[in-house]
Order: C-alpha cells, then structure tokens, then sequence
C-alpha cells in the first residue's frame, strides 16, 4: 500500500492470476504494462524507514490556508511514486538491529523473531456472521505487512451472539489458515463494550467545561468521585471514564459500534485501526514508524474537522485518545468521524491529529463527487459502475490521454456476475471502500514467495 500509491481500493491485480515470483501473467497490454510496473516496484522498505508526513501533506494539499492541492489526486500521486526520497528516509542512528521489541501492548504471546524495529498492533472489527470481505481484508494484510513487525487482531463483536468468536473461527479450518494463527499473525478476539476505561491521571476531564454527576451508578462506584461528565476517581485515585452511562444507547447499528470501538481499543492498547472493507496495497510501517497520530480527510471536503476514520493511528493511553473518548462520551457516545473532527476543531485541538489526504488512500472519491481536478486517475473512472462494465476505461476525450484504457477480459475471475451484484447491492453506500481504480501491483505481489 506503500511508496506507488496508499489506495484503500481494491486492486485488481492482487487477485489474478500469478507467476512464481508473483507478477501476473496476462497476454493484455494492460497486464504488460502492469508486470512492468511490477518489476520496476521497490523492495519492502527497510523496517526503520519513516515516513515524513508533514511533506507528503504539504505536497498533496497545498498552503494549509488555501488547500489548493486538495482536488489535484493525481499529482498527489505522482509525488508518492516519484518523490520517495522527499519523504522517506531512515533516521541515524538505526535502531539496533537484533533487539527483541514488543507490541505496543502485548496482545500476542506469539515471538516470529526479530522485526529490527517497534512491533505495531492492527486492529479490526466485525459484528454478524463472518463473510468473504473479512477474508479478502485479511489477505491482504498478509500480503502486504511485514508480518515480523505487526500483529492483526479482529475483534469479533459477541453483544448479540457470545459464540461469535467460535463461529468465525470454523470459518478458517484449512491447514493455510491454521498457520497464520497458529503463528499469530492474525488473532480473532471477542469484543464487547467495556463499561469503563482508564485515563490518565492530572489532566482536566472537565475540558474547562462545567459538568453534572450523570453517572449511572445502579449499585457501582459509589465510592468514587465523579470530577467530570461520565469521568469518575476511584478510591485509588485512579481516573476512569464510564462509558455505559448511556444505557439505552447500548444497542447500536454495526456502524455506530463500530465509531465507537475504533477510538476505545486504539485508546487501550494504541497502534492502527483499518476498516475490514478495504485491501491494503502497500506496507503502512514508514507511516506508523512517524509516530504520528492521522486519519484521513473525508472525500475532498475542506473543512479543518472533515475526517475520515476508516484508518486512524493513535497512541495508547495518550491525551489525545482521551480527549476523543470524551469527546464522543459528551455527546452521547456519537462517534462519527466528522462529529468527532469538528468537535476536535472546536476544542482547538485538531492539529494533533493530522488529516491525510484522500488521494493517498481513496483516490476515487474526489472524483466521483465531483471535487477532482487536474489529471485523472489510471485507469480514468467516473462513476462506481464502471468497474464492473465489460470495458470501462477514461470517461471522456480529454481524459483518455491521461489514463490507460482497461478491457474487461483483464478482470480477474473473482469479478464475476454474482461478485459484481453483490458489490453493486451492498456496496453502493461504501464506494470508496470497495472500488478498484489505480491498477497497480501490491506489493506482495513483487516480491518472491
């Protein structure tokens, strides 16, 4: 997903047919000039390459008054592919090669053996019955991340179904998928929501804003001090924010659960937090290795707290994860990504998250609002429907000089009718998590199995 382009789009070419080093095999000009491209791909990037954010931000968005770059997706990736040593590097001294490292927070007892570098934790969520994008999610992580210095954990939703966690488990019997857990590459975990959850200590819970006891106690913490809305000290003196005060907003839509869980289980335990509907193109560690927290900008909307969550970097226990749990505590467990960003505006405190932009991960978004200028992506699409037309290719005369003309027969079996309805059922309301549009080679896809 990394150094050709960070799309959050599927990519066509990561599901077709291979050769032993993993460069597709197709007798299209198209593949040709994709196994070009693959060959031409750069290796894994050392595991203490970093990534300069703040020039890939300014590249790709302009002044950060005027946002003038904002709309100009295709520049933003010419930058990416060709500018790679304008943003990445690796900082002197290295980190000691052969020293054992920990996640963030253990969640795997598993040791693969030495990663050179800090070990991160991913993080997923799921509710309902396992499905093939939980699968093609995974894929595509093993494909693409240096499996030494990461660990998945999906966390499997059990509020409705505690034998969740087994259910998806018999999903993954052949002896291929007993190896990736078996290794902990991967680890299927219940989730449900903790009533309450440490924060740091010394801080102003309150944000110098007035609060009521709104504490549901219903028998617990009546020895605790509430010192701000929904945050209590113990006897302890350990503060804690309680986050089942609102009872009856306990039942929420998938979607809802799922705000919610990104900013708790990144604020227990830190690292990153990927949707499962996206596939992951490149290596994430150079941006992780920042040691910056971002999300992503929704669409190519321009307003400071427009944000985008579907991957979101904090650090655990961290001020800011505290300001966002109470943020979205405040306001009822509301956890929307532009809810929360214009509240993080409001407190004067958005520039603590940085905000990507969508041209780095979702490059199709722009355009199908309507919001892109300059060049056209490769291939050129202007409408979700093209990718799943026999022939789709540039959208107009003006645009076929800038993109490469795609023929359905380069579409690798996995579209098929069935696949195509389901995506155009299901997946209409999620465009820019489903949508394949720059065909590029991932990165496992060039490298030696």
């Amino acid at each position: 997903m990394f150094s050709r382009t960070f799309g959050l789009y599927i990519i066509l070419s990561l599901l077709g047919p291979h050769q032993s080093n993993g460069c597709p095999k197709e007798s299209t000009s198209t593949w040709t000039h994709l196994r070009k491209t693959c060959v031409k791909a750069n290796r894994r990037p050392h595991p203490s390459t970093t990534a300069n954010i703040p020039a890939i931000i300014s590249a790709c968005r302009g002044s950060p008054d005027l946002l003038e770059g904002v709309g100009f997706v295709e520049e933003c990736l010419e930058y990416l592919r060709n500018k790679q040593s304008a943003y990445l590097y690796i900082p002197k001294p290295p980190p000691l090669q052969h020293q054992r490292k920990q996640v963030e927070k253990q969640i795997s007892s598993i040791d693969d053996g030495e990663c050179g570098g800090k070990v991160f934790p991913y993080h997923a969520y799921w509710s309902g019955p396992l499905t093939w994008r939980v699968r093609l999610f995974i894929d595509s992580y093993l494909f693409t991340q240096n499996l030494r210095c990461a660990r998945l954990t999906v966390w499997i939703d059990i509020t409705h179904d505690p034998e969740a966690v087994a259910q998806a488990q018999a999903q993954f019997k052949s002896k291929r998928w007993k190896a990736v857990f078996s290794k902990g590459y991967v680890t299927l975990r219940p989730w449900s929501l903790p009533q309450r959850v440490q924060v740091p200590n010394g801080l102003d819970h309150s944000d110098g804003y007035g609060f009521v006891d709104n504490i549901n106690r219903r028998g617990r913490y009546v020895d605790s001090e509430v010192i701000a809305d929904s945050v209590i000290r113990d006897p302890s003196g350990q503060d804690w924010l309680v986050l089942d005060t609102w009872v009856t907003r306990l039942d929420f839509s998938p979607v809802s659960a799922s705000d919610i869980f990104r900013f708790v289980v990144l604020h227990i335990y830190g690292g990153l937090y990927l949707d499962v509907d996206i596939l992951l193109l490149r290596d994430l560690r150079p941006l992780l290795m920042s040691g910056r927290s971002f999300a992503l900008r929704w669409g190519a909307l321009t307003g400071p707290g427009d944000f985008n969550t579907a991957v979101l970097r904090l650090s655990a226990n961290s001020s800011l994860s505290t300001h966002l749990l109470r943020l979205g505590t405040r306001l009822g467990l509301n956890f929307h990504p532009r809810t929360i960003g214009h509240g993080l505006w409001k407190d004067d405190k958005v520039s603590q998250l940085l905000m990507l932009e969508s041209a780095m991960f979702d490059p199709a978004w722009p355009e199908f609002a309507g919001m892109r200028v300059g060049g056209c992506t490769t291939p050129c699409l202007s409408t979700f429907s093209q990718a799943f037309q026999k022939d789709y290719g540039p959208s107009s005369e003006v645009d076929r000089s800038e993109g490469i003309r795609v023929q359905g027969s380069s579409l690798p079996p996995f579209f098929d009718a069935d696949m195509r309805r389901t995506f155009m059922v299901n997946g209409g309301t999620s465009i820019h998590d489903l949508l394949g549009v720059d065909v590029y080679i991932s990165y496992y896809d060039c490298i030696s199995r």
